[in-house]
């Protein structure tokens, strides 16, 4: 039993390996790319690091205390919280899109380079590589529930124009109410209102 389960953590190992050299090949294709958030999507992802992690704490039996479960919990989320401020979610039309920036491929080579670092000095014992799959599981719960939350508050930043809709404004043209604003307030492109200092605008997502 025990030749099995080591034969099947290696076949595990070999197709997470392949799936990750391919995850970082298209991860840096793409980084900077727009994206149109999925909620569905982010959500699966949450699932599968899920399902991995109680498979492999079940076949390697590893059983730690509550606290530190909670611990390396919390710090993966944390990870994955701040991990997620590099990515900027905007809307598009009426549409949610997301891009990275630059830091988070910086933020992602530095979480991989401490992460092979431990790996080595620590000779990679159960322990450890369970409690790294713990810390980097949660880190895809903090990243992806982050992203879940500034979707949500997005969409809720279209709600104000729900009143409009089906109202189009010509270019540098304030809707009716507020004329007494200057013509660079307006969106050039579809006439929206601006935030003061907004670089995009958030109805159809020109830059400024």
């Amino acid at each position: 039993m025990g030749t099995f389960i080591a034969v099947l953590l290696k076949i595990v190992s070999i197709v997470l390996m392949i799936v990750f050299i391919a995850s970082v090949a298209l991860l840096i294709l793409t980084f900077r790319k727009p994206k149109k958030v999925s909620i569905p999507s982010l959500l699966i992802a949450i699932a599968i690091s899920l399902i991995t992690l109680i498979i492999f704490a079940s076949l390697t039996r590893y059983n730690p205390p509550l606290w530190l479960w909670f611990l390396m919990a919390i710090l993966g989320i944390a990870i994955g919280w701040f991990w997620a401020r590099t990515t900027r979610v905007y809307i598009k039309g009426d549409q949610v899109f997301s891009r990275n920036s630059i830091w988070y491929l910086v933020v992602w080579g530095g979480i991989f380079v401490l992460n092979q670092l431990i790996i080595i000095i620590t000779n990679r014992p159960p322990d450890i590589t369970m409690a790294l799959l713990i810390i980097s599981t949660a880190t895809v719960w903090g990243t992806n529930g982050n992203i879940i939350m500034r979707y949500f508050q997005a969409r809720g930043s279209l709600q104000p124009q729900a009143a409009t809709a089906g109202v189009i404004y010509p270019p540098n043209v304030p809707p009716m109410g507020v004329n007494a604003a200057p013509a660079s307030a307006f969106c050039p492109n579809c006439g929206t209102l601006l935030k003061p200092g907004a670089n995009f605008c958030m109805k159809c997502g020109r830059k400024l």
